[in-house]
């Protein structure tokens, strides 16, 4: 499993106003940002679980936009950083 993967369950969850589903997700989500040193998306993720967790699902609509920002800037790095490995090379 991976980052896009947890990303389209939070936002499918989302869609469907599902709490548990969004609460599950983002708390996998926060685990793989953590493990990734990923710290604003890990922020992210754990207010998207918080507000779900308190049935705010206002809340976690409006943060979705966060997320998947946070997601595509942490992806873009990660792909700056391989592609300057490979310069190296």
């Amino acid at each position: 499993k991976n980052l896009p993967y947890y990303i389209r369950n939070v936002r499918t969850a989302t869609d469907k106003n599902d709490e548990k589903g969004v609460m599950m997700q983002a708390h996998g989500l926060k685990g793989i940002a953590a493990n990734s040193s990923a710290n604003r998306l890990r922020e992210s993720a754990c207010q998207i679980e918080l507000a779900a967790k308190s049935s705010d699902m206002s809340k976690v609509r409006l943060m979705m936009s966060d997320i998947e920002h946070r997601s595509e800037e942490f992806l873009s790095a990660v792909l700056a950083v391989i592609n300057e490995e490979e310069k190296l090379e």
